[in-house]
């Protein structure tokens, strides 16, 4: 999909993104939306969820890697100061 979001032409050829496309099919289930025959509902298939926990544990060894050298003092500080950003995100101006 990375081709389909980077080509500098506003149409890709079939051919090139295919492979891309068939994972996404393998991914993904589509069922046309009982309230909105307009629109659809999509759902990850079995072999979409097992990617997804695959990619998530991924990124959990990812993020322990980097943190394996941060103290739990500052682990502690930048969960504090990240709350306050979210709060101060989320409150009205």
């Amino acid at each position: 999909m990375a081709k389909v979001n980077s080509s500098d032409d506003e149409n890709m050829p079939v051919g090139a993104g295919s492979s891309e496309l068939r994972m996404w099919v393998r991914l993904l289930a589509s069922q046309v939306n009982p309230k909105d025959a307009r629109s659809a509902i999509v759902s990850l298939t079995a072999a979409g969820k097992r990617h997804f926990l695959e990619l998530a544990e991924a990124h959990h060894r990812w993020i322990s890697e980097i943190f394996a050298d941060v103290s739990d003092a500052d682990k502690d500080d930048l969960v504090r100061m990240l709350g306050n950003l979210r709060t101060l995100m989320t409150e009205p101006r």
